[in-house]
């Protein structure tokens, strides 16, 4: 008896104190204001509390877009169990999230389009924490994208844009994201297209850095296009999928945004067209037309290790216009050409007779 009633003041006591189980709130708008943390917005006779319980919150039609400024604190962001925008068929969510919100995805999912619906997350200020997995394109059907052009991001989980569906992430402005998880392009069994464009902020990928890919039975393409901004990364990767296509494509858009590029080791097939690239481990094809590849470390005399799979190939374009032996000495024939054009030798010698010497060394042979 006195064993059966411990066990009944326990289980009375848990009750009481122990539950923590989330509630599912669904966006209505009907406070007109268009706010995120105003509680009319999810239903009638709410308050705040509603934003400080761990509950979920699903935006489906959000009829315009809906602001998020003014939730959680710097030091202490707002718990929220988990957040889903355009989330059901046929729906149209959009949320920004602007300077002066503070939030933290803490008990379940993040997911930007699902369940057949259409979801969009724009960033301008702010700062949000991800200790659970986010999810672009989640389901069959749904489409999920994301540009983020001020505040921050700190993934802790998995970050995958490209779920069960294409989706698209865009970076400017002067973003911040960190990861310390994984940062996934392409993710689910079917076939997917993720892109990232990054032209501005910083990217920050240590964890499992980026990777491109995972099921074995979709065709799975991941690019990741950085034309300015900071790219910082321990390994960007791709699964052991001989489906999924990988691709990072570095240049120089705009010549008042920098474009940097380190990658501790590169397993991706890369195009470096502007910009500058450090790499240490290289084992993908690296193709370098213009722009500044630094072995080692960016600003040191550093070395790149090209292991098995890696190759390295520098195509330098020239100007045939130009004389480039100018101010020094050249032996040449009466014509040069590239297995498909041929040139006169005063393209390849700077034309001055005192300094040219032919084949026959002869100053009238041509």
């Amino acid at each position: 008896m006195k064993f059966t009633r411990t066990l009944l003041m326990i289980y009375a006591m848990c009750a009481s104190v122990c539950n923590i189980q989330a509630v599912d709130y669904n966006w209505n708008g009907s406070a007109g204001d268009m706010n995120f943390s105003t509680p009319d917005n999810w239903g009638s006779g709410l308050d705040a509390t509603i934003f400080n319980n761990n509950n979920r919150f699903y935006i489906g039609n959000s009829n315009g877009m809906i602001y998020l400024n003014d939730l959680g604190a710097e030091g202490s962001p707002a718990a929220l169990n988990g957040l889903y925008i355009g989330s059901g068929g046929g729906v149209n969510g959009s949320l920004t999230i602007q300077a002066g919100a503070n939030i933290a995805i803490t008990g379940h999912e993040f997911s930007i389009g699902l369940g057949g619906g259409t979801g969009s997350l724009y960033i301008t200020g702010g700062s949000l924490t991800l200790d659970k997995s986010t999810y672009f394109s989640n389901n069959n059907g749904s489409l999920g994208y994301g540009k983020f052009s001020g505040g921050t991001v700190i993934n802790n989980e998995h970050f995958h844009v490209g779920t069960h569906q294409s989706a698209t992430l865009d970076i400017t402005g002067d973003h911040v994201f960190t990861s310390t998880g994984a940062f996934y392009l392409g993710y689910g069994g079917w076939t997917i297209d993720a892109t990232v464009n990054q032209s501005g902020g910083r990217v920050i990928a240590s964890g499992d850095g980026i990777k491109v890919g995972r099921y074995n039975d979709a065709v799975q393409t991941g690019t990741y296009n950085l034309t300015g901004g900071e790219l910082n990364v321990n390994k960007f990767w791709a699964a052991a999928n001989s489906l999924a296509t990988s691709k990072l494509n570095i240049s120089q858009a705009n010549a008042g945004v920098a474009t940097l590029a380190t990658i501790d080791t590169l397993s991706v097939r890369t195009d470096l067209n502007g910009g500058t690239l450090s790499v240490k481990n290289l084992t993908s094809k690296l193709n370098h037309t213009s722009g500044t590849f630094s072995p080692g470390e960016v600003g040191t005399i550093g070395t790149t290790t090209i292991n098995a799979g890696g190759e390295y190939t520098a195509t330098i374009a020239l100007d045939y216009s130009k004389n480039y032996a100018r101010g020094g000495s050249a032996s040449q024939s009466s014509y040069w050409d590239d297995d498909s054009n041929t040139f006169a030798a005063r393209f390849a010698v700077d034309g001055d007779l005192s300094t040219r010497a032919h084949t026959k060394e002869s100053p009238v042979q041509w």
